[in-house]
């Protein structure tokens, strides 16, 4: 087509356009606008999906619920998301776009035995309907942020860009929260709602800010970052470490004096297999005495208050907190569903729905409903058990364990330089997360599951890509390697 048919195509498709959305506003109808955005978005799915990759990255933690036929959907991260699964399954199909080095990497095994077993198990699923959407919510977060991701940080320079990218949204978002809070007169009962709407509670905010702290740390002791950029993720870790403060959000403090914890070991280079034995020794010894420690932990009469101290001691109050015994009503309900379906479980996703039945009445609280219409597991652990059996459970683990063996190893085996800080890093981010995980569940949710899959993959590129390299190459420019 020559450059004078080219102008009149473009002239003609234009007052199509036009003529088309004029006809849809006499009835009132306004979507025809969203045309131009979802060619746009289609083009850089094809020909710069690098570009969108970033684009949602950067979005996560500003993207916002909306309520539809087909349940929630975060907006505009998941449709691009979804849209970027489609492309990867696609490229992958007609040319064999990812490496035989990421399919076949231990971690990834990990992953295709545990989305095989969620397969099985939602095909036996009691609520077909919900398993299938929780198992293509589980797809698209996987194989774009884990399996796209890992190809995507082939190149050092968007292992920055997404880090960055994302801690300085994450920051956006403590910004608005604050200052919503500060409206507020930061009053505790405030605390559980002012990140609404990018983030439903205080909790999925608390367990997400966790994750991006050990990044936003590690950015200060990188070689090839400025004066300029390390005054900003100061500023950045200043807003951090006050955001989790006034999320009130016990398990995120926890998780994160436990991530100190971990990086004390490393920095001593305490020998894990100790650690490990250590963590068996101490499981064991709670399962002898776990009568005497339950009657002690029942003898707390603290509950969760704006005294930081007094909310930290709550933790343990199994007498009269009602959000730590309404997560225990969650658990043993849990356990009584898997004890009914201990190989399948009920189907992926169908917690919520069936849990009610499982209740006790002794177990209830004043924030429990008769008919179980409250939400999840409250476990990235317990809830697996209970929708796809034992083996659930364990498959999700052997990820946790595998990836925390490989990400330590790798570390120990690196050079000085920055990628060794992106790497324990990255771990401790997650570390978080599967500390946090233990009382509560968000991977359904981009918020925790785009940083929880991004960071595994920067862990595995790393070991695939750069394992030798020194210092990260940093900048906006175009990729060249």
């Amino acid at each position: 087509m020559n450059l004078s048919l080219k102008k009149y195509f473009i002239f003609a498709v234009s007052i199509i356009f036009l003529a088309v959305n004029l006809y849809l506003m006499t009835k009132d109808k306004y979507f025809g606008f969203i045309i131009p955005a979802a060619w746009l978005v289609l083009w850089s799915a094809i020909y710069a999906y690098d570009k969108l990759w970033l684009f949602a990255a950067f979005f996560v933690p500003l993207s916002v619920n909306f309520e539809t036929p087909i349940g929630a959907l975060f907006v505009p991260t998941e449709p691009i998301i979804f849209g970027l699964m489609f492309i990867f399954f696609l490229k992958e199909a007609l040319d064999r776009n990812i490496d035989n080095k990421i399919l076949r990497h231990p971690i990834s095994i990990l992953i295709y035995i545990y989305l095989s077993w969620m397969l099985i198990t939602t095909i036996t699923s009691t609520l077909p309907l919900v398993s299938i959407k929780f198992m293509i919510t589980k797809l698209w977060f996987i194989s774009v942020f884990y399996f796209m991701g890992i190809s995507i940080f082939k190149f050092q320079k968007n292992i920055y860009r997404f880090l960055y990218l994302m801690i300085i949204s994450m920051a956006i978002a403590v910004v608005y929260t604050i200052v919503t809070h500060a409206n507020n007169g930061f009053s505790k009962e405030a605390a559980h709602w002012v990140m609404f709407p990018f983030f439903k509670d205080h909790t999925v905010y608390g367990a997400v800010l966790s994750m991006f702290i050990p990044i936003g740390v590690a950015f200060l002791f990188l070689k090839n970052v400025s004066k300029f950029q390390k005054g900003i993720i100061i500023i950045i870790n200043v807003l951090f470490f006050a955001g989790i403060i006034l999320s009130y959000t016990r398990a995120a403090w926890l998780s994160l004096i436990l991530a100190v914890g971990i990086l004390i070991l490393v920095l001593l280079k305490i020998n894990f297999k100790t650690v490990g034995l250590t963590l068996v020794s101490l499981i064991l010894i709670f399962f002898m005495y776990q009568d005497q420690i339950i009657y002690s932990l029942s003898k707390n009469t603290q509950d969760s208050s704006e005294n930081f101290m007094e909310n930290i001691q709550s933790m343990s109050n199994i007498s009269s907190d009602a959000s730590n015994l309404e997560r225990l009503n969650r658990w043993n309900s849990a356990i009584k569903m898997y004890e009914q379906k201990p190989f399948i479980g009920f189907g992926p996703g169908t917690y919520q729905f069936q849990y009610g039945v499982f209740q006790k009445y002794a177990e209830t609280t004043i924030i429990s409903t008769n008919d179980g219409s409250m939400g999840n597991a409250h476990s990235e652990y317990l809830g697996p058990l209970a929708e796809q059996g034992l083996f659930g459970m364990l498959f999700f683990i052997f990820i946790v364990v595998g990836f925390s063996i490989f990400a330590l190893n790798l570390h120990r085996k690196m050079p000085k330089g920055d990628m060794k800080v992106i790497v324990l890093a990255s771990y401790l981010g997650l570390f978080t997360y599967f500390t946090h995980g233990i009382l509560n569940n968000y991977l359904d949710t981009d918020k925790a599951s785009v940083p929880f899959w991004g960071f595994m993959a920067i862990v595995v590129s790393i070991g695939l890509y750069h394992q030798n390299s020194g210092n990260l190459k940093l900048g906006f420019t175009e990729n060249k390697e």
